[in-house]
């Protein structure tokens, strides 16, 4: 249960700004918004570990941006095609 709700509010995060505005503001909002999210969910996670909540939040956001990058690198590719 806890994964499916863990799972929902992070997929609902990136498309916030959407309901908002559109097109390129609405993606980088959407890029902001996730990159902050990624820096306090590792920063949280230095709760329960012993890294520094700096070093963890950095770490998940480095993840999160390449992640990021990739994934839209590929939705242009294929949308192109």
């Amino acid at each position: 249960m806890s994964a499916s709700v863990s799972t929902a509010v992070g997929g609902f995060i990136p498309i916030i700004p959407f309901f908002f505005t559109v097109g390129m503001p609405a993606v980088i909002a959407s890029f902001i918004i996730s990159t902050l999210a990624h820096f306090a969910v590792g920063a949280a996670k230095s709760l329960v570990t012993t890294r520094s909540w700096w070093a963890s939040g950095a770490e998940m956001t480095i993840v999160g941006v390449l992640e990021a990058s990739i994934t839209y690198g590929l939705g242009v590719a294929f949308a192109r095609h």
